[in-house]
């Protein structure tokens, strides 16, 4: 298993291999920090990428086992878990299920059930034994409610909280249409001119672009209009691009939905110096010829949408050596794609 885990603001990457019986063998393996780490990413590498990890320093090693086959009958994100500041005093909470559990400050506890609908929490808490009442409403890193020594809760100051750490993204207010802006990136070509043209190669590989908002808060990814998937295309050896007669190592690609994505990008997060749009951009071009294959290797180049650098004709070059649009030399990639860029 590989993916993805957060810790705050911090990303990483992780790979476990398990045994056949989890119970009592668990799973092994590796995990690494990496802001910069995506699932793409990883799925490009395949699952063989274990030369990204410490392997020799023990503590970024991640082993366990299970200990219960239990199903939880109501399975809701964790929002809750985690230390929170408040007015009035820490709460270090564990969110199971819809259960949240915890210590508040020096004082007592907390025993309380999250409706993930009304984004409520409501229970008890225990004050130098004495047992009051709370209503708590979520907002992603925050709360706000009331409390009280009886179940109406009359106490006139609300009880309000931060997440010590911002584990939750923010969760934003709706934008209307007239306040949007719909970017379109088309994938026009690919092409890995690092092969001899003479070879006449198949070209295959993948392709593909996600769009993120980032804030201190984290990282948040803006689906596509229509939630396509993020690879404009995934083709294995056996289903190369057709030879094209006029380019032996470039493939152009027709104007048509297959290789289009649009994102709506809120006009208020452009002009907000504390919101970046980033583009991420990759691909992973090989080609088939007979005898020993051509692999272009992987990249990625990742863009903020406000300083893009965009050719005549809204072109836009990612790769062999062209950095944020502009050429610079001595670059080490070996293949580059040209994606046609409207609505900046």
């Amino acid at each position: 298993m590989q993916g993805i885990f957060f810790n705050g603001n911090a990303r990483g990457k992780f790979l476990w291999r398990a045994g056949a019986n989890l119970n009592i063998q668990g799973f092994s393996g590796h995990f690494a920090y990496d802001n910069n780490a995506t699932l793409q990413n990883i799925r490009g590498k395949n699952q063989y990428f274990i030369n990204d990890f410490q392997t020799g320093n023990l503590d970024f090693h991640w082993s366990g086992k299970r200990n219960s086959n239990a199903k939880v009958n109501d399975l809701v994100t964790a929002v809750w878990s985690g230390t929170w500041k408040t007015n009035f005093g820490d709460l270090v909470l564990e969110q199971v299920g819809n259960k949240v559990t915890g210590k508040y400050s020096t004082v007592g506890e907390i025993n309380a059930t999250y409706d993930k609908n009304a984004k409520k929490l409501k229970g008890t808490f225990t004050n130098k034994g004495r047992t009051g009442y709370l209503e708590l409403t979520f907002t992603g890193n925050a709360f706000t409610g009331n409390w009280g020594w009886t179940t109406q809760m009359t106490e006139t100051q609300a009880w309000t909280g931060d997440k010590a750490i911002k584990s939750m993204m923010p969760i934003p207010a709706p934008v209307s249409a007239s306040a949007t802006k719909k970017i379109t990136f088309r994938l026009g070509s690919i092409m890995a001119s690092d092969i001899p043209s003479h070879r006449n190669p198949g070209i295959y590989g993948f392709a593909g672009i996600n769009v993120y908002r980032v804030t201190s808060s984290g990282r948040e990814e803006i689906s596509s209009f229509g939630n396509k998937a993020p690879n404009y295309f995934d083709r294995t050896e056996n289903n190369p691009f057709p030879r094209d007669s006029r380019y032996a190592y470039q493939v152009d690609l027709p104007d048509s939905p297959e290789y289009t994505r649009e994102f709506t990008i809120s006009t208020q997060d452009l002009n907000n110096p504390n919101v970046d749009i980033e583009v991420e951009i990759w691909h992973h071009v090989k080609g088939k010829v007979l005898g020993p294959k051509y692999d272009m290797v992987y990249f990625k180049e990742i863009l903020n949408l406000e300083n893009i650098r965009i050719e005549s004709g809204n072109l836009l070059r990612v790769g062999q050596e062209y950095r944020n649009g502009q050429r610079q030399g001595n670059l080490q990639s070996k293949s580059h794609a040209m994606v046609y860029v409207s609505g900046l």
